[in-house]
């Protein structure tokens, strides 16, 4: 019996190994493995850059601290394509991996910069004003990030949603200041994911600030929201995403009561 075991477990363990080696052959070089840059994207750039070896190895050496950081391989390669559709030097490439990689190694999320870069180059917004986007939206990722570093009861993929909508919330105007109360009284509440979603609260101070009310006004008017369970408000922000009447409903009685 304990042979047939051994056969079993032998074959069992042999038929995984070689399954396990398929997988890795069938997927060939594409693989990206922390710090590893693609093969494919090594030769392109080899291909792009012929005659500067120099420039190959400097935005490769990036491009792994970029991976290593964590930004994601597909959107780091897109990235370099369209940064040479653009005919931009390596020099500003660099900068641009400079700024994702410092996000990275402060443990902020990457993925709201790889997006900014993309978002510039696609609307071929000029250099300068992409790193300056960039450069502020790595603040506000570091801000974000402070706010909701207490706020308990989310996911992860919940919490990378949150700091997504706050870092757009700070973009339209809504003060940190504000962010960070409003989230604290809504954590303190107990009403959090139960009655209130925490990205319904944020999308309902950006949407107030968008409506002409002013940051501290929006702040104040979604706490007491929070804190006296107004059904009327709480309907339309959570409502919010289905439509902008009930948002300028909320905004017209905000304006009303102050």
């Amino acid at each position: 019996m304990k042979t047939v075991m051994n056969l079993f477990n032998s074959t069992l363990l042999r038929t995984t190994v070689a399954a396990l080696i398929a997988v890795i052959l069938l997927a060939g070089p594409t693989i990206a493995t922390a710090g590893k840059v693609p093969v494919k994207l090594e030769q392109f750039l080899s291909d792009r850059l012929a005659d500067t070896p120099d420039q190959v190895d400097a935005i490769t050496l990036k491009l792994e601290q970029a991976l290593d950081a964590g930004a994601a391989p597909e959107a780091l390669a897109e990235i370099i394509h369209q940064s040479f559709e653009r005919g931009l030097i390596s020099v500003e490439i660099e900068e641009i991996f400079n700024v994702i990689i410092e996000a990275g190694e402060k443990n902020i999320s990457t993925e709201p910069l790889t997006n900014k870069v993309l978002e510039g180059l696609a609307k071929k917004v000029d250099m300068e004003r992409i790193l300056y986007a960039l450069d502020r939206t790595a603040d506000r990722l570091v801000s974000a990030n402070d706010i909701l570093k207490d706020l308990d009861g989310l996911s992860a993929d919940e919490r990378a949603d949150l700091l997504s909508d706050t870092v757009a919330a700070m973009a339209a105007g809504v003060h940190e200041d504000e962010l960070r109360s409003v989230l604290t009284n809504l954590g303190r509440s107990g009403k959090m994911n139960d009655d209130l979603d925490p990205k319904d609260v944020v999308d309902l101070l950006q949407a107030l600030v968008g409506y002409g009310i002013d940051s501290e006004t929006a702040g104040s008017l979604t706490s007491r929201i929070i804190i006296s369970e107004d059904l009327d408000s709480m309907t339309a922000m959570t409502s919010m995403r289905s439509g902008k009447q009930s948002t300028r409903n909320t905004a017209k009685r905000a304006r009303q009561r102050n």
